[in-house]
């Protein structure tokens, strides 16, 4: 089932007091999911599709993710707006961590990105795609990460 609600101003929501605002735009026959894992070098997902692999675990985009560092791709496809992010995920997480990381908050901590939320407003990540660049074993230094993610 999915519900049409407006959050109120506020930090936590009480179904008692949401309840009322919320309707349901529609129910699906099966689950939201997503595929299993594709490969390294076919990973092409939006940014809702990565949202529904976080909030589902899904053991192999999990396992595979979490298995190396990297270097990433964040297109935001906005018309008009054509915008490329380079990202790099080290640490034990790997990739996994650091996209979960943009999926809790959907800027990942990241300025230009937090910039476009205050300026486009809750949906500023709808056209977002991620997509691995290269791979890296997830012990392989921050700063040999940082010059892949920067090379100039």
């Amino acid at each position: 089932m999915i519900l049409d609600y407006t959050k109120q101003r506020g930090n936590y929501l009480w179904l008692e007091t949401c309840l009322k605002s919320m309707a349901v735009s529609s129910m699906l026959e099966k689950p939201m999911t997503v595929g299993r894992f594709p490969g390294f070098k076919k990973v092409d997902i939006s940014q809702r599709e990565l949202s529904i692999i976080v909030k589902q675990g899904l053991e192999s985009w999990r396992t595979a993710l979490s298995s190396v560092a990297g270097v990433y791709l964040i297109s935001d496809r906005t018309e008009g707006e054509h915008q490329l992010y380079v990202g790099s995920a080290t640490g034990t997480g790997g990739l996994w961590d650091r996209w979960v990381n943009y999926t809790n908050n959907e800027h990942g901590g990241n300025t230009r990105i937090r910039d476009l939320h205050t300026k486009r407003g809750k949906d500023f990540a709808e056209n977002f795609r991620f997509s691995i660049i290269e791979i890296a074993d997830r012990h392989k230094g921050k700063d040999e990460m940082t010059q892949q993610e920067n090379p100039l």
